[in-house]
């Protein structure tokens, strides 16, 4: 079951938090869990046994050791010009490095790879050039698969960068939910830090940090009476937005790891899906060109392993 990280053991190593969580749990137990890819905090797959824990943050430990972490090869180019890249990201990659990774050694770095990093080689190779580079514009979760946007240049940048924060670029994701969503709806609140549980959640007014978030859903397929297949349309870009309402309103992604409860008092809900990752998949991309004013419009295919576990649902 996972386990939410107390304010007593903020700043500990997570082999330290591990026992602490696990009573009876010895030093070398917990490093093994780690080392063999069956610890994950938020989600993503944590190798690091010395990385310092936050208050809130959710671990993990899963029963079967998680995959290893995709490689530049996984890396799909879909567009690029001089100013801007759209890439095809798979599932189980963070896209950036966290700051206190920053300085960690190169060895240490290829063990876990971000696709920030990666992104230089991915696009040498795409391209045939040598020391490419890009600036990051918006972000996906480790496992949410899908279309992601990157500029080439500071400018290009700055300008996605606005059209972000004016709504002017089309995202659509495909999900798969539990329960039955029977008609359209739009979900319109705000989503602060901390809902009163220690994660992210909505309000109904706007406090504190509270950012406006905006989700538009749509059924696509219900399936077996049990779930269903959406669209949802981004009109706001928040950290985790789907995710979150999505489960507050009832209707929790399969897969899900972190947003397991409708409301912070509500129990943890069961996901009897046994889908290999969070059902979520960035299906579509469009926006104005910054610099040249052309419309651009990109699609990607639910990607095999979230296929494949779907078609074991419907049969």
């Amino acid at each position: 079951m996972p386990f939410i990280v107390p304010s007593s053991l903020a700043d500990k190593p997570l082999a330290g938090a591990l026992r602490q969580l696990k009573p009876g749990l010895s030093w070398s137990e917990a490093k093994r869990l780690i080392h063999t890819r069956k610890v994950t905090v938020d989600g993503t797959l944590c190798l690091d046994e010395a990385r310092r824990m936050r208050a809130g943050e959710v671990i993990e430990v899963l029963e079967q050791s998680k995959p290893p972490v995709p490689r530049e090869a996984s890396v799909r180019i879909v567009y690029a010009d001089m100013h801007l890249v759209i890439v095809d990201k798979p599932a189980g990659l963070i896209v950036e490095r966290r700051r206190e990774e920053q300085n960690w050694s190169e060895d240490r770095k290829a063990r876990q790879p971000v696709l920030d990093e990666l992104m230089t080689s991915v696009l040498d190779r795409h391209l045939g050039t040598t020391g490419s580079r890009v600036y990051s514009v918006h972000r996906l979760d480790r496992d949410t698969s899908g279309l992601m946007l990157y500029a080439r240049t500071i400018p290009a940048q700055e300008r996605l960068i606005a059209l972000f924060s004016g709504h002017d670029i089309t995202r659509v994701y495909q999900a798969v939910v539990l329960g039955v969503i029977s008609s359209p709806q739009t979900i319109d609140n705000w989503i602060v830090r901390d809902r009163g549980d220690g994660i992210r959640g909505c309000v109904d007014e706007e406090t504190g940090d509270a950012q406006t978030a905006i989700t538009h859903i749509k059924p696509i397929e219900a399936i077996k009476g049990a779930y269903t297949l959406v669209e949802c349309r981004l009109e706001t870009g928040r950290t985790h937005q789907i995710r979150i309402h999505l489960s507050e309103a009832g209707h929790m992604l399969c897969g899900e790891k972190v947003y397991l409860r409708q409301t912070p008092t509500s129990p943890p809900r069961t996901d009897p899906s046994h889908a290999p990752r969070h059902a979520l998949h960035c299906c579509d991309i469009g926006l104005t060109h910054p610099i040249t004013g052309q419309r651009l419009h990109f699609t990607s295919p639910m990607p095999k392993d979230l296929e494949r576990w779907l078609n074991r649902l419907r049969a």
